[in-house]
């Protein structure tokens, strides 16, 4: 008499990423049973104001350059920007320029 035996699954170990995002996913399940379907940005703690900056910075090859920021009103400014000035190949500097100011666009 043969008998057969289940195959077992190899253990898959868990991240500390997995396991947060498994936790945004069952928080967001909670969120949505209790508000019945109707969740807004503000209910997950999120702010969806916008605001637009013009910021500059100056690359060492290109000199200076000024570039539009989007962000949402909480958010830092970044410290530092791609310069996005386009060389004689046509390719994008990218070189990280240091921001040196922001004003409201």
């Amino acid at each position: 008499m043969a008998t057969t035996s289940t195959p077992r699954r190899k253990s898959v170990l868990w991240s500390a990423a997995d396991d947060a995002a498994l936790d945004a996913i069952l928080s967001l399940e909670q969120i949505w049973e209790e508000k019945h379907g109707h969740v807004t940005l503000a209910d997950l703690g999120l702010d969806a104001r916008l605001r637009v900056l013009a910021i500059e910075a100056n690359c060492i090859a290109h000199g200076n350059f000024a570039r539009e920021w989007v962000g949402c009103l909480g958010e830092s400014l970044p410290d530092e920007i791609a310069c996005d000035l386009h060389g004689p190949d046509g390719r994008a500097c990218g070189m990280p320029s240091r921001v040196r100011s922001a004003e409201i666009h």
